[in-house]
């Protein structure tokens, strides 16, 4: 897992507070900007469909409380704040590169996470 080097602790961590609420997508462009993290969470592996790897994958976008406390929380969809679930390879990276990453890791196998972080001179 990749470290948060601005928050100084890992987005999966333990002792890290999740938020009371949930995320929208919006947020989440806010929050990644002003150096926040995404955890990509595979939910199902991915398996080759037709030329498509196919799989879902679950996201929380971790940030700092005003305390310092690091906070974790559910991205959904802006209508119903249902959870927002990717199914695609392909989607992962077009929401990577909408968000603003140049680099990121995939995790392909269920039960896997990868934090994704931009560098703070992308920001």
């Amino acid at each position: 897992m990749t470290q948060m080097s601005g928050f100084g602790c890992n987005c999966g961590e333990s002792k890290m507070r999740d938020r009371s609420s949930v995320r929208k997508m919006a947020g989440v462009r806010e929050d990644i900007s002003a150096g926040g993290t995404l955890e990509v969470e595979c939910i199902e592996g991915a398996q080759k469909d037709k030329g498509v790897w196919r799989g879902l994958w679950r996201l929380f976008v971790c940030t700092q409380a005003d305390d310092g406390a690091p906070l974790r929380a559910l991205v959904v969809v802006a209508g119903d704040a249902s959870p927002k679930y990717i199914v695609t390879v392909s989607g992962l990276v077009s929401l990577a590169v909408e968000l603003g990453f140049n680099v990121v890791n995939v995790p392909l196998a269920a039960g896997q996470k990868e934090v994704w972080e931009i560098a703070e001179d992308h920001r």
